[in-house]
């Protein structure tokens, strides 16, 4: 793209109109890098915000270049590599799935490490809502995805597969200070995309003594990760017996609803608290009454809809947000990832009991056939 700063001399001071020409392709990291620079003989840059997972790591080489506070260029690999995460973690001597880097030229180490386990994960290093993560449940499996994957085999891993429920916990961290953890439960796998009745939904839980477990887990795991300021999205594994095991975290917002859920719940917008964050803001909380929200996600298959039907949304007002991206007559493939879905619904309820009949409501009046 046309950068701006390498074709005019640069101004006395940064204009709207200055930053409004202003044209920077992020896809390329060196362009960005060198704009930064050209910009720092200019203005003094003071925050930088990144609300993607994909910008992580460059947001981290934008903040150790300009000695701005943050997650430095080196802590965000912890964010953004699932293996170096998971090494990291180790340290802390908390449970975690037993897991093992994937190499070209070791797939006997690999096929040694299934047979220890006898069911895996396949999991990328670092990609985002569960893309090409599979579970393996055979040695060929296994060895089948090996050679499908071969020349980029080190972009993978395998973990041990855990039993339990899963919990995502989304934080604000504000001058060293967790001041927020909005707890969403997962009602179904995150791998539901990858199954023919593909439906996937999120809950704010009831609270009690697990919610505060789970909190005081957050605070211990961004305290060992020395986040200061900005948000998290932490992902764990809570087992029949209440065990905690750690999966993932991220240094940025959840996805799909679960912003809009939290809002909705908590009175708190996580990207606007984010931004608050990096730029030592007071958190801004709007009062709101004691609910509960949720999401639901129906993924797509591969074929021809022919058929798409689901309730009336005007009939119920408890349906707050809806998005519905196909209609009869369109082709479509099997979802890549999780939030890649064909209609997604944002509801709430003053009742923990309630939301769970209104998500299966919607789960069972929602129709799509394919030929």
């Amino acid at each position: 793209m046309f950068n701006h700063l390498d074709n005019e001399v640069l101004p006395m001071e940064i204009t709207r109109k200055f930053l409004g020409n202003l044209s920077i392709d992020f896809d390329n990291h060196t362009d960005v890098i060198k704009t930064v620079k050209l910009l720092r003989e200019i203005c003094d840059i003071y925050a930088v915000i990144s609300l993607s997972e994909k910008e992580q790591t460059l947001a981290g080489k934008i903040r150790t270049i300009c000695k701005v506070e943050g997650i430095s260029y080196k802590d965000s690999f912890y964010f953004r590599d699932k293996v170096l995460m998971k090494q990291k973690i180790r340290t802390l001597n908390i449970k975690s799935p037993a897991f093992t880097p994937l190499d070209k030229t070791k797939i006997s180490k690999a096929i040694e490490f299934f047979n220890t386990h006898r069911r895996v994960v396949f999991k990328p290093r670092a990609a985002t809502g569960s893309m090409d993560t599979i579970i393996v449940n055979s040695e060929k499996q296994l060895r089948d995805l090996c050679d499908k994957y071969f020349e980029i085999l080190e972009n993978y891993y395998i973990e041990e597969y855990i039993s339990g429920e899963m919990y995502s916990v989304d934080s604000v961290i504000s001058e060293g200070t967790v001041v927020f953890s909005g707890i969403m439960k997962y009602q179904s796998s995150t791998l539901n995309f990858q199954n023919r009745r593909n439906v996937f939904s999120c809950i704010t839980p009831a609270e009690g003594e697990l919610t505060n477990k789970i909190r005081k887990y957050t605070q211990k795991i961004i305290e060992f990760f020395r986040i200061t300021k900005g948000t998290t999205h932490l992902e764990i594994f809570v087992t029949s017996t209440n065990d905690i095991i750690f999966c993932e975290i991220a240094s940025r917002p959840g996805g799909g609803y679960i912003i809009e859920a939290l809002e909705n719940s908590y009175g708190l917008n996580m990207y606007e608290a984010a931004m608050r964050s990096e730029l030592n803001e007071p958190i801004i909380f709007n009062e709101q009454e004691s609910k509960y929200s949720g999401f639901i996600m129906f993924n797509h298959s591969e074929g021809t809809i022919a058929d798409l039907s689901y309730p009336n949304i005007e009939e119920y007002k408890w349906i707050l947000m809806h998005e519905v991206f196909a209609k009869v007559g369109d082709t479509t493939s099997r979802s890549k990832y999780i939030t890649d879905c064909l209609a997604s619904f944002l509801i709430e309820s003053p009742t923990y009991s309630q939301l769970i009949e209104r998500l299966n409501f919607l789960e069972s009046n929602f129709k799509v056939s394919y030929y």
